[in-house]
C-alpha cells in the first residue's frame, strides 16, 4: 500500500489517502479505499490504482486533468465544482457515476455524459453550458442545475419523465416551456 500511496504526484492527494487509510483496518490497501475528498489537490496521477474508489471530492481544487480517473468504473459520485476542469471527455467511460457536480467550472460541452445512463444527479450551474440535449437519452436523471447558465433551449429536458427537481435561473422563467405545466417537478428560480 505504501507504494501505492507514494506514487500519487500530488502532495495534496497522497495527504487525503492517507488521512483515509488511517480511518480503515491495519492492512488495508488500495482495493479499500472508497472515498477521498481532497481540498488541495492539481494532479490526479496515480488514482487510477484505487480501482474501488466510489466517492471522489475535489470541489475548490486547482484540478484540470480528469484522464486519470477514465479507468475509475466504480466511481459513483464526483464532485468538482469551482475547479479549472473544462473536458469531460474522461468521464464517458464512467458508467456507474449517478452524482456528478460541476458547478461553476468552465465546462461548455457536455456531449460526453450522453453514455452515462446512471446518472440521476447533475449540477452544471455557473459553467458555459448552452446545449442540453446531450441529457436527452440520460432518462435517470431526478435532479439537473442549470442556473447561471447560457441555456436557451430546455426542449431537451421535457425528454426526462422522472426528473423532479430543476435549478434555473430566474431570468430562464419565460422560457421553460412544457416543463413548467409539470406538477411532478419543482422548479427553484435562483438569482443571478
Amino acid at each position: 500500500m505504501i507504494d501505492e500511496v507514494e506514487s500519487l504526484r500530488d502532495a495534496g492527494l497522497r495527504a487525503a489517502v492517507r488521512q483515509h487509510l488511517r480511518q480503515l483496518p491495519p492492512g488495508a490497501g488500495a482495493g479499500s479505499v472508497s472515498e477521498i475528498v481532497v481540498d488541495e489537490v492539481t494532479m490526479l496521477d496515480g488514482i487510477e490504482r484505487f480501482r474501488a474508489l466510489r466517492h471522489l471530492g475535489l470541489d475548490g481544487t486547482d484540478v484540470v486533468d480528469l484522464r486519470p480517473l477514465a479507468g475509475l468504473g466504480a466511481l459513483e459520485e464526483l464532485w468538482l465544482s469551482d475547479t479549472r476542469v473544462a473536458d469531460l471527455r474522461p468521464l464517458s467511460g464512467l458508467r456507474a457515476l449517478t452524482v456528478l457536480e460541476l458547478g461553476d467550472t468552465p465546462v461548455v460541452d457536455i456531449e460526453p455524459l450522453r453514455p452515462l445512463r446512471r446518472l440521476q444527479k447533475l449540477w452544471l450551474n455557473g459553467t458555459k453550458v448552452a446545449d442540453l440535449s446531450p441529457l436527452r437519452s440520460l432518462e435517470g436523471l431526478v435532479t439537473v442545475g442549470v442556473a447561471g447558465t447560457p441555456v436557451e433551449d430546455y426542449r431537451p429536458l421535457e425528454a426526462l419523465d422522472g426528473l423532479q427537481i430543476l435549478a434555473v435561473s430566474r431570468s430562464a422563467s419565460g422560457r421553460l416551456g412544457a416543463l413548467s405545466q409539470r406538477d411532478d417537478l419543482a422548479i427553484h428560480f435562483v438569482d443571478e
